[in-house]
């Protein structure tokens, strides 16, 4: 006999691209078969007491559980309204294993209808975002990216040969002005409701710390080792939604660097061109 095992997965609704946030297929089971299957499971649910903390203040939780055995398994649509969790805990003769998932409201932070999750979030944290959020909108309208030819000439005559931005043969593109259709348009259009993880225990399974299986994966905020030096994970992005690592400094040229790779529509995984596109957004030579 072995201990039992618990899978947990939470989805967009008809995809199996990980979700917490927003309109959510969730299915849980637990391991039936010898040699670890579950003799007791218990399912556990709850919400937090607030979502949104003024400084100096702290929530708690509430809720219960009970053993739902013989049912080892289930699955449910919902759509998250309030931050809220459920856990599970199965045992049998030769030990336990416990998993949760939060299920996370996404907060407003006051720029359009970008949101946060309330994982509770701190309200100066909600001033931050909004601040960063508003920077990158005024530098973007101010058509910065147009500067990005010269930018990059200047960064390139600073540095070894070899050693700067390569050419982009999609120039016109990332450096076409506001209104015409171009990257900061797509930038502009994608902040105005975009999710920001700022924490990596919110993040979605698979990408939180602990839910991570795939090899090549490191974690928002996770330092490592590269080229004989720490480096950190400072921020993530998918197509669903961007992160940064505010605990380890990140600010509002991390998140630009981030809206690059979320909303570009022309190698959005390119980091050289995320890399250029923020620095020169922001001024940043050598």
């Amino acid at each position: 006999m072995a201990a039992p095992t618990i899978t947990i997965n939470s989805v967009i609704p008809g995809t199996s691209i990980p979700a917490n946030t927003g309109d959510v297929e969730v299915s849980w089971s637990v391991s039936d078969t010898p040699p670890n299957a579950a003799t007791a499971v218990w399912l556990g649910s709850g919400t937090l007491g607030m979502e949104v903390l003024p400084e100096g203040v702290f929530t708690d939780e509430g809720g219960g559980a009970s053993n739902v055995f013989p049912t080892t398994s289930d699955s449910f649509a919902m759509s998250i309204i309030r931050t809220s969790f459920i856990n599970i805990y199965a045992t049998n003769e030769d030990g336990g294993a416990t998993d949760q998932e939060t299920f996370y409201a996404k907060i407003r932070v006051g720029y359009h209808d970008a949101t946060v999750p309330g994982a509770p979030v701190r309200e100066s944290d909600l001033d931050l975002i909004r601040g960063y959020l508003e920077e990158i909108d005024r530098r973007l309208n101010d058509n910065v990216l147009t500067n990005l030819p010269d930018y990059i000439e200047e960064f390139n005559s600073r540095v070894p040969a070899g050693e700067g931005f390569p050419d982009f043969t999609d120039m016109e593109y990332l450096s076409g002005e506001v209104g015409t259709g171009n990257l900061a348009d797509d930038i502009l259009t994608a902040m105005q409701d975009v999710l920001i993880y700022i924490s990596p225990a919110t993040m979605p399974r698979g990408y939180r710390p602990g839910t991570i299986t795939d090899a090549e994966r490191r974690a928002l905020c996770e330092e490592y080792e590269h080229d004989g030096r720490t480096a950190t994970v400072y921020g993530k992005s998918t197509r669903e939604w961007v992160s940064i690592c505010l605990d380890r400094g990140a600010d509002d040229l991390t998140l630009l660097h981030e809206l690059f790779h979320h909303a570009s529509t022309s190698n959005n995984g390119n980091e050289a061109r995320a890399f250029a596109v923020s620095m020169c957004a922001y001024n940043i030579l050598p």
